[in-house]
């Protein structure tokens, strides 16, 4: 069938707690949405203290709309979250301005 053939992508089983500081380095390093706790997947949005400064996750699809299209320019990611991140991420929505 054509579900059989299509790929199946494997997605990280959430954290029940943070893990430690080197931890999370290496987590970043091999896959950064394993990082995650359930909690950011179960709420609207999630703000803590990332690496480079405060880290905003946001989940709500309004709130990912007010974000990314209606007022993106008051958005920007860290100069330092850049340098970081799109080495290991790429270009994409996450290394996206």
């Amino acid at each position: 069938s054509l579900h059989d053939a299509l790929p199946i992508s494997a997605a990280p089983r959430p954290r029940t707690e943070r893990p430690s500081p080197l931890e999370a380095i290496r987590i970043i390093f091999r896959n950064p949405l394993e990082l995650w706790t359930e909690a950011v997947y179960e709420e609207p949005y999630v703000a803590f203290r990332g690496l480079g400064g405060p880290l905003v996750l946001a989940n709500d699809p309004k709130l990912v709309r007010h974000i990314l299209v209606d007022n993106a320019r008051n958005y920007r990611m860290g100069e330092t979250r850049q340098m970081i991140l799109r080495p290991i991420m790429r270009d994409g929505l996450v290394t996206a301005e």
